[in-house]
């Protein structure tokens, strides 16, 4: 069935993407929790191992998330200044 208005879709972003992008603090509070879980059951690593280890892991995860923002950022930065670039060479719009 065909409707009037088109499917419109963010350049670059997925259905699952965006999802992810909505939940991932929640999601790694989550993890985290379970992982504490798994530690308190099984008593195969100390506690503190476990801390020790998911701290790190967890910095570089959000360090991960606002890297990528800024390289984009940037990327679009970038994209825009060549637009006006083009733009200020081309006045006619040719």
């Amino acid at each position: 069935m065909l409707t009037d208005t088109p499917n419109v879709l963010e350049h670059g972003t997925t259905k699952s993407g965006r999802w992810l992008r909505a939940r991932r603090t929640r999601l790694a509070l989550w993890i985290a929790v379970i992982e504490g879980i798994l530690v308190a059951v099984l008593h195969d690593f100390t506690r503190w191992t476990v801390v020790l280890i998911a701290i790190p892991l967890i910095l570089l995860y959000f360090v991960s998330i606002f890297s990528c923002r800024w390289v984009e950022r940037q990327r679009a930065k970038r994209e825009a200044e060549e637009e006006a670039e083009l733009a200020k060479d081309d006045p006619a719009g040719e």
